[in-house]
């Protein structure tokens, strides 16, 4: 739907502030423009296991990135030992973390792999152009800064992995 050329500017602009947010919290992500992926490597503070994030692009801004935990060697995957363990936080009452009938998923209107459409949990989601709506007691995030801000702060109230597989 969109041109890569296309997709390729509006990344890059929004990698400038996100570049800005990866400074201050010592996170160091790896754009990969011909593939339209950003790649950002996290350890746990609780167990200092490292988790692979990957966020691919195409058609964005019309469509959500796929955002999804992967293996060591940057594949993608839905298996729960790659996801990380929500634990309960008094100040965060659900976390988008979630075992969707024994897959992983990021469960958040900014991922494309939580809608139906792409074998996702939210069937009730039907519509990937209206990703960046109000969706009333869901967390919104329409930049690429604003959702790895989401990711990390979800991701810090986590304990080891979802499964062991």
């Amino acid at each position: 739907m969109i041109a890569q050329e296309q997709t390729v500017l509006i990344v890059e602009h929004e990698l400038r502030s996100a570049a800005a947010w990866a400074g201050r919290h010592n996170a160091h992500f790896q754009w990969l423009k011909e593939q339209l992926e950003l790649r950002l490597a996290l350890k746990q503070p609780q167990t200092d296991q490292p988790f692979f994030l990957k966020g691919t692009f195409a058609d964005y801004k019309v469509h959500p990135p796929a955002w999804g935990f992967c293996t060591a060697d940057w594949e993608l995957s839905t298996s729960q030992k790659y996801y990380p363990k929500p634990i309960t936080k008094e100040n965060m009452p659900g976390s988008i973390f979630i075992n969707d009938n024994g897959k992983g998923v990021i469960c958040a209107h900014f991922n494309r792999l939580a809608y139906g459409l792409h074998a996702g949990p939210h069937k009730d989601w039907s519509d990937l152009a209206q990703w960046q709506a109000y969706a009333p007691g869901n967390v919104r995030a329409t930049t690429i800064g604003e959702m790895l801000n989401v990711i990390r702060m979800h991701f810090l109230a986590t304990n080891g992995r979802m499964g062991n597989e």
